[in-house]
């Protein structure tokens, strides 16, 4: 396995908060119970990802759990927890989950979700350097144990494998697997417990060759790349689990957190999208009460019904509003509603809506605020 140490210099993310006020160890009382505040003292820090923190925090039935968590740039990331045994040597139990990060609501720390163990984890940024546990309510635990992680020298990329859903995909002479909340693509490399992959998604043939959810053990790796030198990360199927037919990544492919969401267009037809100032935003919106779909490629505001079931998804009697907008705007609209009129099929990711038909994918969607 090639092993990676990246030094922390990439894309920086600053986070500038005036959250914990965090007391004193003189002043911490041995309680797991109640907790703590916002509001009183303003910390300016910066996470710069990739970047790896790492700590040994409590474990009931354990020694302690050693955390190494690593933040990549792209908004995954990875934790390994090592739990410590109370008895010799060798006992220890590793587990790695994958999920994705980013930045709490108020500024004041990270949010954790999608990992295997935990639906939610929730960080305080304590400094430049400190991330310290949280409870689920976002409260801060008043112990005079540990629950702070500091940030390493150097990133650890994390290689060994974890278990996980992915939505799979076979295009032209290779597959992808496509995380389920971000919607990023990654080569799978051609090796270990491929073959079993492949042939599971050759008997569940899905719609319109759009992706379909699989389960398997795997882990991020460098491999070298399949066109032009040098390397790019894969995902290495370890060990083949389960397809889910009929399903997306957020669960039943028939609702699922696609109606009453407002989806921004990022691609069409292979393409970029464009948004011109003073313009509608190009977007899609499915209002389930009354099965009305609106939708505008950035000139007009358009109007039809729709059909959604069992992942088969259908446009009809979509009704143009006519406006005076650039010629560009107006084709980009036009190639818009032909895509609507040629979907059959969909997939839906946690912030991600693809539509499919003809055989391949049309449009591209994330989610995002709704426009006023």
């Amino acid at each position: 396995m090639i092993k990676t140490v990246v030094t922390m210099s990439a894309v920086v993310v600053c986070i500038t908060i005036g959250c914990l006020s965090l007391p004193g160890a003189d002043q911490v009382q041995s309680s797991g119970a109640t907790s703590t505040t916002i509001g009183e003292k303003s910390v300016a820090a910066t996470i710069v990802p990739p970047v790896t923190y790492f700590g040994v925090l409590p474990c009931v039935a354990c020694a302690g759990r050693r955390f190494t968590l690593s933040l990549r740039p792209d908004g995954l990331f990875l934790l390994r927890q090592v739990y410590l045994s109370k008895e010799k040597k060798g006992k220890d139990k590793t587990v790695v989950e994958q999920g994705s990060w980013n930045s709490a609501a108020d500024g004041c720390g990270i949010t954790l979700w999608g990992g295997g163990i935990e639906l939610n984890r929730q960080f305080a940024i304590r400094d430049a350097d400190t991330l310290r546990m949280l409870d689920a309510r976002r409260r801060e635990i008043q112990s005079k144990l540990n629950y702070d992680l500091v940030r390493s020298k150097t990133f650890d990329p994390i290689e060994e494998p974890f278990v996980k859903r992915w939505m799979y995909v076979h295009n032209v002479n290779r597959g992808f697997a496509i995380d389920c909340i971000k919607g990023i693509n990654f080569p799978v490399a051609q090796e270990r417990d491929l073959a079993a992959l492949e042939a599971a998604y050759e008997r569940a043939q899905p719609a319109e060759n759009a992706p379909l959810v699989v389960e398997f053990e795997g882990h991020f790796a460098q491999r070298p790349k399949t066109e032009g030198t040098g390397e790019e990360e894969a995902v290495v199927v370890d060990r083949f689990l389960r397809v889910w037919p009929g399903e997306a990544c957020t669960g039943s492919l028939n609702v699922g957190g696609l109606e009453n969401t407002y989806w921004k267009l990022i691609e069409l037809n292979g393409g970029a999208v464009i948004t011109v100032p003073g313009q509608l935003e190009p977007h899609l919106r499915l209002e389930w009460v009354l099965n009305r779909v609106t939708v505008s490629g950035g000139c007009s505001s358009i109007q039809g019904s729709y059909q959604v079931n069992q992942g088969k998804l259908r446009f009809k009697e979509m009704a143009d509003t006519q406006k005076n907008c650039p010629q560009s705007v107006m084709d980009q609209e036009s190639a818009l509603l032909k895509a609507l009129d040629a979907t059959t099929t969909f997939r839906l990711f946690t912030e991600v809506l693809e539509l499919y038909g003809r055989g391949k994918r049309l449009a591209r969607f994330e989610k995002h605020e709704e426009q006023k």
